[in-house]
């Protein structure tokens, strides 16, 4: 079976996934029109979809954890923020 026509063998396709805590997500990058921000990326699962971003100001992640408990109290951000930067997608 010649490999370059497999279904499975795409070229010009990739799929990156991010386990955080056991949970999977699916990454990609997003644009952003925003002139602060340098990168952003968008973590999405079944029930759930965070967007993370690197700004001029520091990393930034719309999920609760960072909205409620860490934006401006915890420099180290939420678990997907380090998670980001812990496989250098955020640096």
């Amino acid at each position: 079976m010649d490999d370059h026509k497999s279904p499975t063998n795409r070229p010009g396709r990739c799929r990156l996934r991010l386990t955080i805590n056991g949970l999977h997500y699916g990454v990609r990058p997003i644009d952003s029109q925003d002139d602060a921000i340098s990168r952003a990326f968008r973590l999405s699962r079944k029930e759930s979809i965070f967007d993370v971003a690197l700004t001029k100001y520091g990393a930034v992640c719309d999920c609760p954890d960072f909205i409620f408990r860490r934006d401006g109290r915890d420099a180290r951000g939420c678990l997907h923020i380090r998670a980001m930067f812990a496989v250098g997608l955020l640096s």
